[in-house]
């Protein structure tokens, strides 16, 4: 359902009009909302609970995605900054 979702979310922040711009936590609301509108059965329907869970799954991978990109480009930048030859 995560997964789901996740790709629900990029499509309805591609065509949104403020864009990429659009936070994250009003984009999901959205796509939950569309998504509940469709259910016709009440208890396969998105609670506040499984809203949470959602939104910190997302944040979750958001945030490793965005920690090993900030590592791998602090590395490079430590190996870059020590390889070069100084000059005194």
């Amino acid at each position: 359902m995560v997964a789901d979702l996740g790709k629900a979310l990029e499509l309805e922040r591609k065509m949104s009009t403020r864009g990429a711009r659009m936070p994250l936590k009003d984009a999901l609301n959205r796509v939950i909302a569309d998504y509940n509108k469709l259910v016709t059965l009440k208890r396969h329907r998105v609670d506040s609970a499984r809203r949470a869970m959602c939104y910190n799954l997302f944040l979750i991978v958001i945030n490793s995605c965005l920690y090993f990109f900030l590592t791998g480009h602090f590395n490079f930048q430590t190996v870059m900054f020590f390889s070069t030859k100084k000059r005194c």
